[in-house]
């Protein structure tokens, strides 16, 4: 059953946001919330229905293109906005209206992107997350110099390659990217790893030595486990989640009490 809610508050980015329903009339809600100070949160919808003694009646899909205006109405109400997540699993859609934000610091798209999409516009972004292998199709984030954290889904090591060198966490999910290259990153002091089947070290091209913290969370197996010192010299904490109590002993044993193993909580 649906929620009926337009809207409610939630904390995304350690922010408070404010999240509207695109199924909802919204008129200038969207933009006081923004004016107020809050971050944004768009959940697109795809599909209509009425409802009778809380029971769906009825219900169909909408057209991509309903759905994208529908985004970019919303976007234009937002343009001031700071802090903006567009959560959309359903359709892949066109998210070039977001280069008209340029005071966003914090940017996360949960969806498919259906076309390139150039941020150099944006130049105060501090944080970026994409959701999607669709990920590959965003564009100018080399030159982000204030563009410190990034969270990726299926990042193929060509695509990471592209963020800015003064980036310093990384988050990865899903598929392990061959011969990722992280010495590029000389302020990089996290990297984490997550939802994927296997995470294999023995792919690493070169090694951090400004990395400090490690997370592993949710991975099945884990290759080249030996190499984690040689890889990251001056690791101080491992962050670990979700993973057998194999894989955790192993990573005691090779530390010997050297570097600090804590529970990863900040998913």
């Amino acid at each position: 059953m649906p929620e009926n809610e337009m809207f409610w508050i939630e904390k995304r980015f350690g922010l408070t946001h404010v999240a509207f329903r695109a199924r909802h009339r919204l008129g200038i809600l969207p933009t006081i919330a923004v004016h107020l100070g809050f971050g944004i949160s768009f959940l697109s919808s795809m599909a209509r229905w009425t409802e009778s003694e809380n029971k769906i009646t009825d219900i169909w899909l909408i057209p991509n293109s309903q759905a994208q205006s529908q985004l970019d109405n919303f976007l234009r109400k937002v343009r001031k906005a700071r802090s903006l997540e567009i959560r959309n699993s359903q359709a892949p859609l066109d998210y070039s209206s977001l280069t008209q934000l340029k005071n966003l610091k914090h940017l996360s798209i949960q969806g498919k992107i259906a076309k390139d999409l150039d941020l150099t516009t944006l130049s105060k972004l501090q944080s970026f997350s994409g959701s999607n292998s669709s990920i590959s199709h965003v564009h100018g984030l080399s030159n982000l110099r204030h563009l410190c954290v990034v969270n990726a889904y299926d990042a193929s090591s060509v695509w990471l390659k592209t963020l800015p060198l003064v980036l310093k966490t990384l988050t990865l999910y899903g598929k392990f990217p061959i011969n990722l290259e992280i010495s590029k990153f000389q302020e990089l002091h996290r990297l984490n790893f997550a939802r994927s089947r296997q995470l294999d070290f023995t792919s690493l091209k070169s090694k951090s030595g400004s990395l400090k913290v490690l997370g592993i969370r949710d991975i099945k197996v884990i290759r080249g486990i030996n190499l984690i010192p040689v890889l990251f010299p001056n690791l101080e904490e491992i962050r670990v989640c979700a993973l057998e109590e194999g894989l955790v002993s192993d990573l005691q044993k090779l530390y010997n009490n050297k570097c600090t193993m804590v529970e990863w909580k900040d998913f």
